[in-house]
Protein backbone atom coordinates (compact mmCIF):
# COMPACT_ATOMS: atom_id res chain seq x y z
CA UNK A 1 0.00 0.00 0.00
CA UNK A 2 0.70 3.75 0.20
CA UNK A 3 2.20 3.60 3.47
CA UNK A 4 3.58 0.01 3.28
CA UNK A 5 7.22 -1.29 3.79
CA UNK A 6 8.61 -4.18 3.65
CA UNK A 7 12.20 -5.98 4.66
CA UNK A 8 13.47 -8.38 2.48
CA UNK A 9 15.95 -10.81 3.68
CA UNK A 10 17.23 -14.49 2.15
CA UNK A 11 16.61 -17.22 4.78
CA UNK A 12 17.77 -20.37 2.35
CA UNK A 13 17.70 -23.88 4.38
CA UNK A 14 15.65 -21.93 6.53
CA UNK A 15 11.85 -22.82 8.04
CA UNK A 16 9.78 -20.46 10.12
CA UNK A 17 10.47 -22.67 13.47
CA UNK A 18 14.48 -21.38 12.89
CA UNK A 19 13.98 -17.77 12.47
CA UNK A 20 12.78 -15.60 15.32
CA UNK A 21 11.52 -12.32 14.31
CA UNK A 22 11.60 -9.52 17.22
CA UNK A 23 10.93 -5.48 17.84
CA UNK A 24 11.91 -3.65 20.86
CA UNK A 25 11.96 -0.62 21.36
CA UNK A 26 12.35 0.51 17.74
CA UNK A 27 15.13 -2.25 16.95
CA UNK A 28 14.21 -5.18 14.79
CA UNK A 29 16.24 -7.94 15.36
CA UNK A 30 16.07 -11.12 12.93
CA UNK A 31 17.84 -14.54 14.12
CA UNK A 32 18.50 -17.32 12.79
CA UNK A 33 19.57 -21.02 13.94
CA UNK A 34 19.56 -24.12 12.13
CA UNK A 35 20.44 -27.26 13.88
CA UNK A 36 22.40 -30.43 12.80
CA UNK A 37 21.00 -33.29 11.99
CA UNK A 38 23.82 -35.69 12.66
CA UNK A 39 21.93 -38.69 11.34
CA UNK A 40 21.64 -37.44 8.07
CA UNK A 41 24.73 -37.67 5.72
CA UNK A 42 25.56 -35.32 2.98
CA UNK A 43 27.76 -35.83 -0.22
CA UNK A 44 27.59 -32.28 -0.88
CA UNK A 45 26.17 -29.51 1.21
CA UNK A 46 25.50 -26.12 -0.51
CA UNK A 47 23.70 -24.03 2.17
CA UNK A 48 25.60 -23.95 5.30
CA UNK A 49 23.56 -24.63 8.77
CA UNK A 50 25.25 -21.07 10.21
CA UNK A 51 23.46 -18.73 12.76
CA UNK A 52 23.10 -14.98 11.94
CA UNK A 53 21.49 -12.03 13.51
CA UNK A 54 20.46 -8.70 11.80
CA UNK A 55 19.34 -5.83 13.02
CA UNK A 56 17.39 -2.50 12.28
CA UNK A 57 16.65 0.67 13.97
CA UNK A 58 13.15 1.55 13.08
CA UNK A 59 11.57 5.18 12.86
CA UNK A 60 9.18 5.97 15.60
CA UNK A 61 5.53 4.67 14.30
CA UNK A 62 6.78 2.27 12.77
CA UNK A 63 4.60 -1.21 12.95
CA UNK A 64 5.15 -4.59 11.85
CA UNK A 65 2.21 -6.36 10.60
CA UNK A 66 3.59 -9.66 9.23
CA UNK A 67 6.94 -11.79 8.51
CA UNK A 68 6.34 -14.70 5.88
CA UNK A 69 8.96 -17.24 4.39
CA UNK A 70 8.59 -17.54 0.65
CA UNK A 71 10.77 -19.50 -1.58
CA UNK A 72 13.70 -18.66 0.97
CA UNK A 73 13.02 -15.06 1.09
CA UNK A 74 11.72 -13.69 4.39
CA UNK A 75 9.22 -10.67 3.95
CA UNK A 76 8.88 -9.00 7.01
CA UNK A 77 6.20 -6.34 6.00
CA UNK A 78 5.26 -3.09 8.26
CA UNK A 79 3.44 0.24 8.06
Amino acid sequence: GENGLRITLAGAGFTMADLDVELENNQLTVRGKQSDDEARVYLHRGIAARQFVRSFVLADGIKITGAALDSGLLHIDME
